[in-house]
């Protein structure tokens, strides 16, 4: 599949890429999966994305729900494909979520 255009992404939302090795990366939704809220990226490296509108937590690395949001149920949140060429910087993102 070719890589998204502008707006083609995540139907134009925002995405979290996390680095999780030197030349990998992980590429999430930031729409939760429970209501559509946006989802709050992490302050600093070693957190999570927190959801503001009713707790859920998604796991930095792996989009993983890690804490169930206080009413009803969140699934893992969408991750992209990517592909990173390290020599000139640049990460290719797919425009359709993978099927996890």
């Amino acid at each position: 599949m070719p890589p998204a255009e502008n707006g083609d992404l995540n139907d134009g939302a925002a995405v979290f890429i996390s680095r999780v090795e030197e030349n990998t990366f992980a590429v999430f939704s930031t729409v939760c999966t429970h209501q559509a809220c946006p989802v709050d990226l992490p302050f600093g490296p070693d957190e999570d994305l927190w959801c503001p509108c009713h707790a859920s937590v998604y796991e930095r690395e792996t989009g993983k729900v890690i804490q169930q949001p206080t009413q009803g149920t969140a699934t893992d949140l969408p991750r992209f494909r990517s592909q990173y060429d390290p020599e000139p910087g640049i990460l290719k993102i797919n425009g359709e979520p993978e099927i996890r």
